[in-house]
Order: C-alpha cells, then structure tokens, then sequence
C-alpha cells in the first residue's frame, strides 16, 4: 500500500491489488481495528474501502459480536437471561 502524506499525517492510499485481496478474505471474518493495525491505516480508511468494494461482514461475525456486546455484558436488560455463547 502506498500512502502520502502531508505534516506527518496520511492523506491517501493506494490500494495494491494484493492489499484489496487480502482486504476481500479479511474483512468478513476480523475486528476493523486487526485490520486497521496490519495495514497502518485508520479503522474508519478500511470500512470506506469494504464499502467501496461492497464487503460485508459474515452473519457469523455479526452474530458474535451481538453476542458478545449485549449478552456478555448484560447492558441490555432483555437479553440478561441469556448465556453468552463463545
């Protein structure tokens, strides 16, 4: 990936075709901030690109995350009766 930069900070990238492949197997199934980290760029530049592309993340994905954010930590009184599942 080729970034450019103004006073230290990035104002582009280029995305290489290896970069928007592994973006493609990635993006389904990992956090953004993973992302975020493998390519040094900010979590908020990898969602416009997977939208850009048309990703979306696997119902797997998504299933676990609602689990973990509601049932895990109990902050939604309607789902406190129910296990978190890992």
């Amino acid at each position: 990936m080729k970034k450019k930069f103004l006073n230290g900070k990035t104002t582009r990238c280029e995305w290489e075709s290896k970069d928007i492949a592994y973006l493609c197997e990635h993006y389904p199934v990992e956090c953004l901030s993973d992302l975020a980290e493998h390519f040094g760029i900010s979590a908020m530049t990898i969602r416009h690109k997977a939208l850009e592309l048309g990703l979306k993340k696997s119902p797997s994905y998504s299933k676990a995350q609602f689990r973990n954010r509601y049932v895990g930590s109990y902050k939604n009184e309607r789902y406190k009766n129910y296990k978190q599942v890992v």
